[in-house]
């Protein structure tokens, strides 16, 4: 039995010496998907940096600003950490990740009116006590944005929960990876892409002079996350 693990164990040790993604770079689906998802994680890594280098103060209680700090910057360590699964087509660690950052930011934008929201343990409690922000509550514009993350997050409590066969990987070795789905990877991006739109342009509309003191480089490239109406409201 000892023989047998230390067997494997070297088969794993090979299997991490020639673990390889490139493969996946001559698929033209692979990068498209890729270049879609870069686009919006590097768009909230600058909303992010951006945050920083102007010190926002979301309100007028340090202890307010440190938490949306780091709620915010935790949103955006889990879709780092969501795409990096996608990467290798762990899909559904992927979405259970995703559904974590969302639930992050919902918390973040929360605690500017409601600080208590931190702390609360039942999740619809959190997201029915945000949906009263002013912010979402100012147009049916602010509103759909609420609206567009917590249809994105019940969708995807469906993997935490395992819900059907569908939500299900049924990954037996770890040789499966690195894997490329193109249906599951499209789906992916969709959520994703629909997401991060969602947060970006929240946090640009709610701090509107701050969307308008960023570098013009970086307005360039969180604008890729704006719809139409984003775009004439904060003209």
């Amino acid at each position: 039995m000892v023989r047998d693990i230390r067997d494997d164990f070297e088969s794993l040790r090979g299997f991490v010496a020639n673990y390889d993604l490139s493969r996946h770079l001559e698929n033209l689906q692979y990068v498209q998907l890729l270049s879609s998802l870069h686009k919006r994680y590097f768009a909230l890594l600058t909303l992010g940096a951006e945050m920083s280098h102007q010190a926002l103060a979301t309100t007028a209680d340090d202890a307010q600003n440190q938490e949306f700090d780091q709620r915010f910057r935790e949103t955006v360590s889990d879709l780092g950490s969501a795409l990096f699964a996608w990467l290798h087509g762990a899909y559904k660690p992927a979405r259970v990740v995703l559904r974590s950052g969302i639930e992050n930011f919902i918390k973040a934008v929360g605690s500017v009116e409601y600080p208590e929201v931190v702390s609360m343990k039942k999740v619809w409690e959190i997201f029915d006590l945000v949906s009263e922000l002013t912010f979402y509550k100012a147009s049916n514009g602010h509103r759909e944005l609420f609206l567009t993350l917590t249809s994105y997050y019940s969708d995807l409590n469906f993997d935490v929960h395992t819900a059907t066969s569908d939500e299900m990987q049924l990954v037996s070795a770890l040789g499966h990876f690195p894997h490329f789905d193109s249906a599951q990877a499209a789906d992916f991006e969709v959520t994703y892409r629909g997401a991060v739109d969602a947060m970006v342009t929240t946090l640009c509309l709610m701090y509107p002079n701050f969307y308008r003191q960023m570098h013009f480089r970086n307005r360039d490239i969180v604008i890729v996350s704006f719809s139409a109406a984003a775009k004439l409201e904060l003209a």
